[in-house]
């Protein structure tokens, strides 16, 4: 304990903080880019694309302005918020369950 510095944990916290801004601004500033070039592209290719765009909105739905929104509206907000959760939980799970198979 005595080697520990509280200011580098301090410092440490403020660039992560700082990280996560800068990479929230770049979605932001991006979002429908993102969208239209790289999600909306894949869904055709890859099945969980779609869950990624929507996953990405739901995180930035306050910061969107209404007419970058592709997936989420005010009034269906809960439900595609319970469906994208629901989705990512089984998702984790069959990921989990695939990788301890051929782990094992």
């Amino acid at each position: 304990f005595r080697n520990v510095s509280w200011t580098t944990t301090k410092e440490k916290k403020k660039q992560l903080v700082d990280s996560i801004l800068l990479i929230r601004q770049f979605f932001v500033s991006n979002f429908t880019s993102i969208t239209k070039e790289v999600v909306q592209p894949l869904s055709k290719l890859h099945a969980h694309s779609e869950l990624f765009g929507k996953r990405a909105e739901l995180i930035l739905f306050n910061d969107l302005p209404q007419g970058e929104r592709f997936f989420v509206t005010k009034s269906n907000i809960e439900s595609v918020r319970k469906k994208t959760q629901t989705k990512l939980k089984e998702l984790r799970k069959e990921k989990g369950k695939n990788l301890w198979e051929a782990l094992l």
